[in-house]
């Protein structure tokens, strides 16, 4: 894989990785092992929003519905994500487990397969950020009942967010970027220096807007970055070993 390629190189700052949230995850599932002693970050750029969204005129009042009908019925209401035992399905665990819930996860190769599949009625919820669904939320045929986020989102304020409901789920599909890790510190500084600089980029914030990436500061510097990997690596981990 490409983490692989970037660990075998040489450590001179020349091949750098572009990193997810799928990284930690998959470190703490055994299945990468390109942990932090091969690899080590750069910094981050994105930290995007995670949101649970339903057909506007389906079986849905609200998120408070959601959890009550999800309380009733365990493990009957479906709720799709993309990719399985990764980053999407960890979040609902997340919601599950915060709220005393039980969802039957489904999981879907991509974004438009996934809205299709919630728009014809195949599924009842998905989890989503806000800019694949962008047209179908704005179009009012899909809304959002709640962002795991620590404020509210410009542009969709009356969304509840989790940390107001007492649910303490945050997590975003984080994007950064990561070095061979024996990469000397003054590269690695330089590196930084220069992601900062890019992400406060005009052409760079208008990006963000257009894909709904503004809606929360990404910005982690490489030690922060690093450590936020641990952290999630812990989290995923112990998460993992309960699903299993």
């Amino acid at each position: 894989n490409s983490a692989d390629h970037v660990a075998r190189q040489p450590a001179d700052g020349y091949t750098i990785w572009s990193a997810t949230s799928n990284h930690p995850v998959n470190i703490a599932a055994g299945i990468e092992k390109n942990d932090l002693s091969k690899l080590t970050s750069v910094g981050r750029v994105q930290n995007d929003t995670m949101t649970l969204q339903v057909k506007s005129d389906g079986k849905f009042k609200d998120i408070d519905d959601l959890i009550a009908q999800a309380k009733e019925k365990p493990g009957e209401i479906t709720i799709g994500g993309t990719g399985s035992a990764g980053f999407d399905e960890l979040v609902v665990k997340q919601f599950e487990k915060a709220t005393g819930t039980k969802f039957n996860y489904i999981s879907f190769e991509g974004s438009g397969e996934m809205t299709a599949a919630l728009l014809g009625g195949h599924i009842d919820v998905i989890a989503e950020e806000p800019g694949p669904s962008i047209a179908q939320l704005e179009s009012g045929d899909i809304k959002m009942l709640i962002a795991f986020t620590e404020q509210k989102m410009e542009g969709f304020e009356d969304v509840p967010i989790s940390t107001e409901m007492g649910i303490d789920v945050t997590d975003g599909q984080g994007r950064g970027f990561m070095v061979h890790a024996d990469t000397p510190p003054e590269i690695i500084s330089a590196l930084e220096k220069a992601l900062k600089e890019a992400k406060d980029r005009p052409d760079y914030k208008e990006y963000e807007k257009a894909n709904y990436l503004h809606l929360r500061d990404g910005w982690l510097n490489s030690e922060d970055y690093n450590s936020e990997f641990e952290k999630l690596i812990d989290t995923y981990g112990s998460i993992l070993k309960e699903m299993n």
